[in-house]
């Protein structure tokens, strides 16, 4: 599961095989697909999106980013990069609000022309939502 590798060797082929077998009931939707999870600056070793280039306005390079294992944000970077070479949107699809950076990462991810998500983990109750907390300005 090295990155890069992974993908090439194994993720790619599974990645065409699926998105064949989803487009045989629905060629109108998005498919997202990610590398390995691990956070690093090595470009992916995707060569097309699932399903062929003529997919290209229908994929979507989704990733985690978390420090650590990641250093700083040349992930983020790597991972813009590997979007525009493949032609395809990307979006970062999960990430910790409160990282080390002091919660500026947003800012970066913005400044990137990044999409990305927020999610939180709860630990209490049955009911959807986060213990997501806005950061003190003080």
């Amino acid at each position: 599961m090295i990155p890069s590798f992974a993908e090439r060797i194994h993720l790619q082929h599974f990645y065409d095989r699926l998105a064949a077998a989803i487009r045989k009931y629905d060629d109108k939707h998005p498919i997202c697909f990610e590398p390995v999870t691990w956070d690093n600056t090595v470009p992916v070793g995707f060569s097309h999106p699932p399903g062929g280039n003529r997919f290209k306005d229908q994929s979507i390079l989704c990733y985690h980013f978390y420090m650590p294992p990641a250093l700083n944000l040349k992930t983020v970077q790597a991972r813009v990069k590997d979007a525009q070479r493949l032609g395809i949107s990307a979006i970062l699809s999960e990430f910790w609000y409160k990282s080390d950076i002091g919660g500026t990462e947003i800012d970066e991810y913005n400044r990137f022309g990044q999409s990305w998500l927020f999610w939180g983990w709860k630990t209490f109750g049955k009911t959807w939502g986060s213990n997501y907390e806005e950061p003190n300005e003080d």
